[in-house]
């Protein structure tokens, strides 16, 4: 079983211009992928690792998520 972790995350940005304001494009980016292990067997054990990696990498509950991916 495999966990991959998404961030909301800042893709391109353009530099603000006589007067223009600068603009960000964001999209979903995969950046972690956790794989099963023997001492976690139930589901529940991957799903709660992908999440204690996204917040000690700082990010909120809305600026991730955790997908199973295989």
């Amino acid at each position: 079983m495999i966990y991959t972790l998404f961030v909301w995350t800042v893709i391109a940005a353009t530099p603000g211009w006589q007067g223009n304001p600068s603009q960000k494009i964001y999209d979903w980016r995969s950046i972690a992928t956790i794989e099963y292990t023997h001492a976690d067997r139930a589901e529940g054990a991957m799903l709660g690792k992908c999440q204690d990696v996204a917040k000690q990498l700082g990010y909120t509950t809305e600026r991730y998520r955790c997908v199973r991916t295989k």
